[in-house]
């Protein structure tokens, strides 16, 4: 009776290999500079994290809220791609308050779809200045989108996103349902 080749262990299959991270990286290569890089960006990541964290842990909730809040306008000026967003939901409702999810797909061109909409719906609360915010709902079994209200008013009986924003008197972030 013949051996079975294919069962028999390779030679050397018990042998140990090193792991390949543990293999030597000379010094002044591009993957030794590319190694020195990340190791630096991980350690910056790590400082960064534990003051944070170090924050934080120091810091009630409240105050938290109002720093992230006085971002906001920041991060609204800079946004130039989201405010061709706004401008492209005020044309699309134009003086009326219902679109139909078609009326959206053929709208300029665009092809427009539900997940996209959704999207540009979010935006038109979170960038931009309150004053001009689009407070647009979507009922799913009619594919109708309901323009609920303009301006920094959370319209009544709402239950989407509400932004966090800082009153001028204050300071201070309001409650809900303000």
């Amino acid at each position: 009776m013949s051996e079975n080749v294919f069962m028999k262990p390779s030679p050397g299959a018990n042998t140990p290999v090193a792991p390949a991270t543990d293999s030597p990286v000379v010094v002044g290569t591009k993957k030794a500079k590319q190694a020195e890089a990340n190791a630096a960006r991980n350690k910056k990541r790590r400082e960064a994290f534990s003051v944070v964290l170090a924050y934080l842990t120091a810091h009630p909730i409240d105050e938290l809220k109002d720093a992230l809040a006085a971002l906001k306008p920041l991060r609204a000026a800079t946004a130039t791609v989201k405010d061709n967003v706004q401008d492209k939901l005020n044309r699309l409702f134009g003086t009326g308050t219902t679109v139909t999810g078609l009326q959206v797909y053929q709208f300029e061109n665009s092809h427009m779809g539900t997940s996209d909409m959704r999207r540009n719906m979010l935006l038109a609360i979170k960038t931009g200045a309150p004053e001009n915010r689009l407070w647009i709902e979507y009922n799913g079994k009619d594919d109708v989108y309901y323009l609920r209200g303009r301006g920094k008013d959370v319209p009544k009986n709402w239950s989407g996103y509400v932004p966090v924003d800082v009153t001028a008197e204050t300071g201070s972030v309001p409650k809900e349902g303000n």
